[in-house]
């Protein structure tokens, strides 16, 4: 059977056209409907997580994401592939104000349609998911693909605050221009990072991982403006990374992101923030974690780790540039964490 004949036969409708497109199929029927048929990898587990969030959030009538068309995937040559709504528009801009408030006010939504999203309750629908029409199942232990970050942040500032000191140690061996660099902040963002890992055992963090674990939760986990489609609606789109996590984690993303590229005004954090609880309340539980994870060194982190486990020479130029950014941001940032 050719792909058209397999198309036109799982969707009972004439294709107009089928175009391949970053290894998805885009299919267009007679009525003008488009659809993204998206390929999944040999086992399709991670996709099917990503698949049963989507559609616990469609169920829950959140239609500002591009929801999935069917619960039975689509089969051809032994690949298999999922069915979504093709939406199309701009992307959001950073630079935009107006663009990040409204992408806050949806992410607020798209978090109120994720409660109820539990473990158990991804599994229920990855079940149903996973069988075919005899019965049997496509993929094997399929509980594992469930993606639960809850409760697993202080174990990786406590990781990554360890992992400063260390390079902080390799850089004071070393004479290159970077490690000079480093080594002058390297003693005040490590004590700042041993100052937060320890403020986060004190902010409500493990209430907050409970209640979630019961009530469930859906974060997206690299939330920002680019990330939403604005078109007749606008659409939340990327999932792909999408977790049972804090949903302030999402909010803080797309704050720290627009506070770079805004030199960390406070009063754009307030209106982002605002833009926010207009639509889902914060906790005091949830400020002090937001307040934390703005201010943790996880950009200064990542610098230090692409430099000392990669080939410094190609890369030092950009890591002293974004040094020089860490060291600039410095003031404002602990300005607006204060204002919070």
């Amino acid at each position: 059977m050719d792909l058209q004949t397999a198309i036109e036969e799982y969707f009972h409708e004439k294709i107009d056209s089928i175009n391949y497109i970053q290894e998805d199929f885009l299919i267009t029927i007679r009525n003008g409907t488009t659809y993204r048929l998206r390929r999944q990898d040999n086992s399709g587990g991670r996709s099917l997580f990503t698949y049963a969030a989507l559609i616990h959030m469609s169920n829950n009538r959140f239609r500002n994401i591009t929801y999935p068309l069917n619960t039975k995937p689509f089969i051809f040559e032994d690949r298999m592939y999922y069915i979504f709504h093709n939406n199309t528009g701009r992307e959001g801009s950073l630079e935009n104000l107006q663009d990040v408030r409204q992408c806050a006010g949806l992410l607020a939504q798209m978090h109120k349609s994720g409660e109820g999203f539990t473990g158990q309750k991804a599994l229920r629908i990855m079940n149903d998911l996973n069988q075919t029409d005899d019965g049997d199942e496509r993929i094997a232990e399929i509980g594992r693909y469930i993606r639960k970050d809850l409760g697993k942040l202080p174990e990786l500032y406590a990781h990554r605050t360890a992992e400063l000191e260390r390079y902080k140690k390799l850089a004071s061996r070393r004479n290159g221009k970077f490690d000079y660099e480093y080594v002058a902040i390297a003693d005040y963002y490590c004590e700042k990072a041993a100052s937060l890992q320890q403020s986060l055992t004190e902010s409500g963090y493990n209430e907050l991982v409970t209640f979630y674990s019961l009530k469930g939760a859906i974060c997206h986990k690299e939330f920002t403006a680019h990330n939403v489609l604005f078109g007749d609606r606008p659409y939340i789109v990327n999932f792909d990374n999408c977790s049972i996590d804090l949903p302030v984690l999402d909010l803080a993303n797309i704050i720290k992101r627009k506070m770079r590229k805004d030199k960390w005004s406070a009063a754009t954090a307030h209106s982002i923030i605002n833009s926010y609880v207009k639509q889902r309340d914060l906790t005091q539980a949830d400020i002090n974690i937001l307040k934390i994870t703005l201010e943790y060194p996880q950009k200064l982190w990542r610098i230090v780790n692409k430099y000392y486990n990669s080939r410094r020479t190609w890369c030092e130029k950009s890591c002293l540039q974004k040094l020089e950014e860490i060291k600039n941001e410095k003031n404002g940032m602990e300005a607006v964490v204060r204002s919070l």
